[in-house]
This record gives structure tokens, sequence and C-alpha cells, in this order.
């Protein structure tokens, strides 16, 4: 969420910076509403095509929405279809799977070694029980 500092404006999250940059939102201009409106319609839009190509991401060029879970950054994951009504039940081209997919292809790789990773398995387990109460789908799902 934005929130407003001495006038001006200040954006808690970067994520939500670039989605109303990009989506042509304007804090100052625009009400919520709006710059809903507008972050929705360039979603719908560009979903597919939000990718990330990083070192230490296991998909090359995956969704940006993958690559926040991969990092164990699942704010923009857990807050933006909440806050913004954005979809994330979408396959990703690069792999045909969701997001709940890769949550849950991560989950198996951390519960093979799970003395090693007891938070990693907690936290994808709490990310992915919450989105599933949200309506979040698996690949299957959405054919």
């Amino acid at each position: 969420m934005i929130e407003t500092i001495g006038g001006e404006v200040a954006y808690v999250y970067w994520y939500e910076k670039t989605l109303w940059e990009i989506s042509c939102a304007d804090p100052k201009r625009d009400t919520f509403e709006e710059a809903k409106a507008k972050i929705q319609c360039m979603w719908n839009k560009y979903k597919e095509l939000l990718a990330c190509d990083v070192p230490g991401f296991d998909i090359s060029n995956g969704n940006v929405l993958k690559y926040a879970i991969a990092k164990s950054f699942p704010d923009p994951v857990l807050d933006t279809p909440k806050t913004y009504g954005l979809d994330i039940n979408f396959k990703d081209p690069v792999d045909g799977l969701t997001v709940m997919d890769y949550i849950q292809k991560e989950l198996k790789r951390y519960q093979q070694n799970p003395s090693a990773y007891p938070s990693q398995i907690k936290d994808l387990t709490r990310v992915y029980e919450i989105l599933r109460s949200r309506g979040a789908k698996h690949a299957h799902e959405l054919d």
C-alpha cells in the first residue's frame, strides 16, 4: 500500500511502486480505485510477459511471481491479488505452471531434506494455504 508522508508519496514496497509506474497510475492524480483499474488492465495484458532471468532463479525467464517465491519474498504473491485484484491463476508460458504449482514444486524439493529447511517448509506451506483459501489454482485446474 502507498502512504503519504509530509505530502510526498511513499511506497511501502518496491513492487507496488513498479506496478503503479508501469500502469501509468499516478498517486497524486488518481484515486485508489482509478489506479487499481489501470493496474488490473496492465496486469491482464502483460502478466505472462512479466518475467525474470537472473542468476539463482531456476526458471529462465520465469514469471516475476515465481521469482518472488524463489527468493523467499512472498509479499507480492500474497498482496497484489488481495489489494489490486490481480489474477494469479494463469500458466506461465515458459513452463506451463501456475504460481501454486511452483510453490508445490519448491515444497517437495525442501521436503526431501526437511531438517535442513524447516523454516522454508513452514513459510511455503503458509503461503500455499493462504493462496489456496483465496482461490489460487494449479495448472490442471485451469483446463
